[in-house]
């Protein structure tokens, strides 16, 4: 008898929609508030990811692009764990919560004369710092961690990238995002933009990067 191929439920990288509201660090936000919304956003959108993912029986597979973990290498320890208790949210909670990281080494790691030649060769040095930060943070809290070369073709690294989604073993001991429920998210939301006095633009730009149910 045919198995039924899973389905997949995609979390998109919360930070890159945030820079496409009309948010700028240092200009109308915080760094500080900037990496609370990150945190509060994915965290709610990997919850709804949860709920959707257990609808019906057809098996399904989350895939983050970029966890919650990954804020560890832009806020730094502090601010981050700083965050985490503010909100009521458990680091072991949170690392429980997914069966595996694969991480994808950026184009600074794997070649950097590759990397200069197609980006801005001032950045190599951060890209690299952030590329080494984020594998370290998550490196911490998670073993058996696939890392995947960059490639000149990106297609190339997605492809080898499905491969091994599609052979994830679920963690006997993995566990569901403690819920927080839309409405604390929200009211928490609500109060960076009175903080940081945000024009309504942006503001309903922010919450259009919101999970929808």
């Amino acid at each position: 008898m045919q198995q039924n191929k899973p389905e997949y439920v995609l979390v998109w990288e919360t930070a890159l929609a945030l820079h496409n509201t009309g948010l700028q660090i240092g200009r109308n936000i915080s760094v500080e508030n900037f990496e609370r919304l990150i945190i509060l956003i994915q965290y709610q959108k990997e919850l709804h990811a949860e709920k959707l993912a257990s609808k019906n029986k057809q098996e399904k597979i989350i895939v983050c692009d970029r966890g919650i973990l990954d804020n560890l290498a832009y806020s730094g320890n502090e601010l981050f764990f700083k965050i985490l208790d503010e909100y009521g949210m458990d680091i072991d909670n949170i690392v429980h919560s997914y069966d595996k990281v694969i991480y994808l080494k950026s184009m600074a790691q794997t070649d950097p004369e590759i990397f200069k030649k197609s980006r801005n060769p001032q950045k190599l040095e951060r890209a690299v710092t952030l590329s080494d930060s984020i594998l370290k943070g998550w490196g911490k809290y998670q073993e058996d961690i696939i890392q995947i070369e960059a490639t000149e073709k990106l297609k190339d690294k997605l492809k080898q990238t499905r491969n091994y989604i599609k052979d994830v073993t679920p963690k006997s001991d993995r566990q569901k995002l403690k819920v927080i429920s839309d409405e604390v998210i929200n009211d928490y939301i609500n109060k960076i933009f009175e903080e940081e006095q945000l024009p309504y633009k942006i503001c309903r730009n922010v919450r259009r990067t919101l999970a929808r149910k």
